[in-house]
């Protein structure tokens, strides 16, 4: 099973939050979608700041 590592400490209210079934559930969201978040942008429509430009017609 993969873990999440915490960059910094975690600090009470983080502990509150962050209960197992949170962990558990962001660690099936890394496993699940991070290959695809890493994948270079496919084509003009999803180059960074592709949202912020309109194009007027």
């Amino acid at each position: 099973m993969q873990t999440i590592e915490f960059k910094t400490p975690l600090t009470p209210a983080d502990e509150q939050i962050l209960t197992p079934d949170a962990v558990n559930f962001l660690t099936a969201l890394h496993r699940n979608f991070n290959a695809r978040r890493l994948e270079p942008a496919a084509g003009p429509h999803r180059s960074p700041g592709a949202l912020g430009r309109r194009r007027t017609p």
